[in-house]
């Protein structure tokens, strides 16, 4: 289920009330006021905060307990918990592998090189993917960093962000590992996983009542959650760390926990337009839905325009719009945003 906004629109039908002139045998009609009230959407509201999501492939790891991935613009790279590093294609085939002389916590991928963080050294570096695969080419010029194993890395493309589960810290670094930037996650017990979505950061954590994936923006405020138990992918340990990335479509995802990757869809927000209607009449929509009468809510996708038509009842006259641009007593259209 996505993210439902609301927004207000008031319209009105009113009796056509006919009475008979004894001096001109004239019909005279009076307009009654009988308000309908419209609810149609507007937000964001607080309260409406889940991005709705769906799996749509999986395959199983080449190799054992994952323990980051990252993709590079056409393929994945998949480390495991035996310290093998693993590019695989979309649909889960090793296309080449190599074994680290190290653990890593995590994978990122900055469009030029192949990032790691590694454990032993609580260090960031770049890796060979060529013919030297795996062979450690570099380090961030800060180098030793005392966050510790099992944090997670990102690259946003022009800093690395840092999930630090063992105090519930997310960091900023710049090219030499000066932290520039820190900010706590309240909801989380111990942030890992962690990725760029091109605009805001995915963070996962590892350790919390809920299952949830949490989209931050990059000054530390929470936005909107993911649940990942309404994929049928419930915990299996209390202590589960979630490694994922995103391709600019999708969110590629698994848990040390799992030998399965996930492709996972997002689903654009939805929006409910309801209507309370209190008198006689029906209010129609297009695209169809709205049928009030009987049918007075429905959702709709984000930027869906809705035209909504009154039609009073016999001897009844619809007496206008008010609200959210709409006037006058022709159709309404909003645009579900």
């Amino acid at each position: 289920m996505g993210m439902h906004w609301r927004r207000w629109i008031t319209f009105g039908f009113a009796v056509g009330q006919r009475a008979r002139s004894t001096a001109s045998n004239a019909i005279i009609t009076s307009l009654l006021a009988a308000t309908l009230s419209f609810l149609s959407g507007v937000g964001p509201s607080i309260a409406s905060d889940e991005i709705g999501a769906e799996i749509v492939a999986s395959f199983p790891v080449p190799g054992s307990s994952p323990t980051g991935l990252a993709w590079d613009g056409t393929s994945l790279w998949m480390v495991d918990n035996l310290n093998n590093l693993y590019q695989l294609d979309t649909s889960g085939t090793v296309i080449k592998s190599c074994a680290l002389g190290f653990s890593v916590s995590d994978l990122t991928w900055d469009g030029l090189n192949l990032w790691a963080f590694k454990d032993s050294s609580a260090s960031i570096v770049a890796l060979d993917r060529d013919a030297n695969c795996g062979q450690v080419l570099g380090a961030v010029a800060g180098a030793t960093m005392s966050y510790g194993s099992g944090s997670g890395l990102a690259w946003d493309g022009a800093y690395f962000w840092m999930s630090t589960p063992y105090n519930a810290v997310i960091r900023k670094l710049d090219s030499t590992g000066k932290e520039i930037l820190n900010f706590e996650e309240v909801f989380f017990g111990s942030p890992s996983g962690i990725a760029y979505d091109g605009t805001d950061l995915l963070i996962g954590d590892s350790f919390e009542l809920y299952n949830r994936i949490y989209k931050y923006s990059k000054t530390g405020i929470e936005k909107a959650f993911i649940d990942i138990d309404k994929l049928d992918l419930k915990k299996i340990k209390t202590f589960e760390r979630k490694v994922f990335d995103w391709d600019g479509t999708y969110l590629w995802y698994s848990t040390a926990s799992r030998f399965e990757i996930y492709k996972i869809r997002l689903l654009p927000p939805s929006f409910t337009l309801t209507i309370t209607r209190s008198g006689p009449g029906t209010v129609t929509s297009s695209p169809a839905g709205i049928d009030c009468g009987g049918a007075c809510s429905a959702p709709y996708s984000s930027a869906t325009p809705v035209t909504l038509t009154a039609t009073p009842s016999p001897g009844y006259v619809f007496s206008g719009w008010s609200g959210s641009g709409c006037s006058g007593t022709g159709t309404c259209t909003v645009t579900m945003s």
